[in-house]
């Protein structure tokens, strides 16, 4: 009887492992392939809005903004450097960052590598394989300069502001990957 038990216990285990999907599960760093980076929509799926450029195309100042999600226009590429930490990019201007700047909002900087505020930790509850498609999910995003400051998507109902708020883990804090 306890070699049946057994026996039942070691195949439920085997059944639970082989049915893990490929990509990572629990806490995981994303990985956004090579340089130069992957190019990405960044989504709060809670919310239903994606990062956006207030205008385009951006400069020096320009505003993130959230407005609605679509997975169809990839606006930024995001790079996880040697040191661990992660760069973003508005695509097709390599000479910007998105940092946190005065009043904690996001905007699009000249690229400094010395400044903290254009530099992210990224953690997930899922990772996957850069592609077309949701690969990161639930994704905190966390300020380099700050470590007690997150990015977080305003509540508003059409377009608003992307801004660094206190860590809470709260829904709109938590953030999708996906390649269009």
């Amino acid at each position: 009887m306890m070699l049946s038990a057994m026996i039942s216990l070691i195949l439920s285990f085997l059944a639970l492992t082989s049915a893990t999907p490929l990509s990572t599960r629990g806490p995981c760093k994303p990985d956004f392939g090579s340089p130069p980076g992957f190019e990405v929509s960044i989504i709060n799926k809670g919310l239903g809005k994606e990062w956006g450029l207030q205008s385009v195309p951006p400069s020096i100042g320009t505003r993130i903004v959230a407005h609605p999600a679509s997975l169809f226009n990839a606006e930024f590429v995001v790079r996880h450097l040697p040191n661990g930490k992660y760069s973003i990019k508005p695509i097709g201007f390599p000479n910007l960052r998105v940092a946190a700047t005065a009043g904690n909002k996001l905007d699009t900087v000249a690229t400094d590598p010395n400044d903290n505020a254009q530099f992210w930790k990224i953690h997930c509850n899922q990772c996957g394989t850069p592609a077309q498609g949701v690969f990161d999910r639930g994704c905190t995003i966390e300020s380099v300069a700050n470590s007690f400051l997150c990015v977080e998507a305003d509540t508003s109902p059409i377009k608003s502001t992307v801004s660094l708020k206190p860590c809470s883990g709260g829904l709109n804090q938590k953030f999708n990957f996906g390649g269009a």
